[in-house]
C-alpha cells in the first residue's frame, strides 16, 4: 500500500468513526431534550445544551477532517479559527441561558420527575460511552488536535451524565427540589470554564494543522 492511499484509509476511518458519534450525539440530543422538557428537569436540559455544542463540535471535525485533505495550511488554520469562535460563542450563550433559569428556579423551586430524568441521563450516559468507544478505536498516530478536542468533549458530556443522575437522585430520595437548580448552576459553570479555555487556546494560535479544539 503506498502513503498517498495510507493516508487517504485512515482519513476515511475517521470520517466514519466521526459520521458515526454524530449521530449518537444527535439521538441523544433529540431524546434528552424531549425528556428535559417533558419532566421539567433544569438539570437535563442543562446537559441537553452541553449537548448540542458537543454535536457542534463533532460536525466540525468531520466537516474540518473532511476539507483538510485539499485545503491550503493557512485556508485550514482560518476555517479551525472561525469554527472554534463559533463554538466559544454557542457554549458561554448556552451558560448564560441555564444560569438565568437556574437562579428562578432557586428561588421558586419546581416539580422535577426525577426517575424519568435519571433513565434518559443513563441513556445519554451509554451513547456517550459508546462515542467514547469509537473515538479510542482510532489508531494512535491518526489522533490529532481535532480528535482530542472531540473526545475530550465525549468525557466531558459523561461526566455531566453522571452530575444529571445525582441530582435527580438526591431529588427523588430527600425531596430537595433545590439539587437540580445547583446541578445546573455548577454545569453552567463548567460550560464557563471550557468556553474560557477554547479562548486562550484560540488567542495563541493552538488551533494546530488539523482542527478546531473544543476544549
Amino acid at each position: 500500500m503506498s502513503v498517498q492511499s495510507d493516508v487517504r484509509a485512515s482519513w476515511e476511518s475517521k470520517l466514519r468513526k466521526y459520521a458515526l458519534c454524530s449521530g449518537i450525539t444527535a439521538v441523544v440530543l433529540i431524546v434528552q431534550g424531549i425528556v428535559s422538557f417533558l419532566a421539567n428537569s433544569l438539570a437535563l436540559g442543562s446537559d441537553t445544551i452541553h449537548v448540542g455544542s458537543d454535536l457542534a463540535a463533532m460536525l466540525g471535525a468531520l466537516i474540518v477532517t473532511y476539507r483538510e485533505l485539499n485545503m491550503s495550511h493557512d485556508a485550514q488554520h482560518q476555517m479551525k479559527t472561525r469554527f472554534a469562535y463559533f463554538a466559544m460563542l454557542l457554549l458561554v450563550f448556552g451558560s448564560l441561558t441555564v444560569f438565568m433559569e437556574a437562579w428562578e428556579r432557586w428561588q421558586v423551586p419546581q416539580d422535577v420527575l426525577s426517575l424519568w430524568v435519571m433513565a434518559v441521563a443513563f441513556a445519554g450516559l451509554l451513547g456517550n460511552a459508546w462515542a467514547h468507544q469509537i473515538l479510542h478505536s482510532v489508531p494512535h498516530e491518526d489522533r490529532d488536535v481535532v480528535h482530542r478536542g472531540a473526545h475530550l468533549h465525549v468525557l466531558s458530556d459523561m461526566l455531566l451524565s453522571v452530575a444529571v443522575i445525582v441530582a435527580a437522585g438526591v431529588t427523588y430520595l430527600t425531596g430537595w427540589m433545590q439539587a437540580d437548580a445547583l446541578t445546573s448552576a455548577a454545569i453552567a459553570l463548567y460550560m464557563l470554564f471550557l468556553a474560557y479555555r477554547l479562548f486562550t487556546r484560540v488567542r495563541k494560535g493552538d488551533v494546530g494543522h488539523c482542527g478546531h479544539h473544543h476544549h
